[in-house]
């Protein structure tokens, strides 16, 4: 149970100012939603925002500061057509890392699920932001549980406490 504090007490705390990532978009503690019809470019969005953001560059006009570590978790798009999207960024940054769910087709991600969120965090080596494309595809693929959107929801609350941005498209 969080504690409850007075109005002027809460405002009093010490707590730490947010740091943008992508300016005006992003800062640290983050939780956007990419969200549109199918075909419009969201995929190609998120992968710009993240090259901008693992590069110290800029993207539609939106600026990072300086490079910071991004994963993007892909799992829908075929490994090739990431490859060539990626490519069209200029020279991929040594601070992006990728998951790629096509060259692992024994294996499926389900964010919605305890070991899927495991097996995402032991892998993905610290990342200041983290964009998972997409939703439909790495959350909630498996039946029989009512209640599959609770083990995201609270890991998304749990990374914006430790300060990393999250991207889900």
């Amino acid at each position: 149970v969080p504690p409850r504090l007075p109005a002027p007490a809460f405002v009093d705390l010490p707590l730490l100012p947010r740091e943008t990532i992508l300016d005006p978009l992003l800062t640290n503690r983050t939780q956007a939603l990419l969200y549109g019809p199918r075909g419009l470019g969201k995929s190609f969005v998120a992968l710009g925002i993240a090259c901008a953001v693992a590069s110290g560059g800029s993207f539609l006009g939106w600026k990072a500061a300086r490079p910071r570590r991004v994963l993007y978790v892909d799992g829908e798009m075929a490994a090739d057509e990431l490859r060539q999207r990626l490519l069209m960024f200029g020279p991929p940054p040594p601070l992006l890392d990728l998951m790629v769910t096509d060259l692992d087709v024994w294996n499926s991600l389900d964010l919605c699920h305890r070991d899927g969120i495991l097996d995402l965090a032991s892998n993905w080596g610290r990342p200041e932001l983290v964009v998972i494309d997409n939703l439909s595809s790495l959350a909630g693929h498996r039946r029989g549980n009512p209640d599959r959107w609770h083990e995201l929801q609270r890991f998304l609350l749990v990374q914006r406490r430790v300060g990393r941005s999250m991207l889900l498209v």
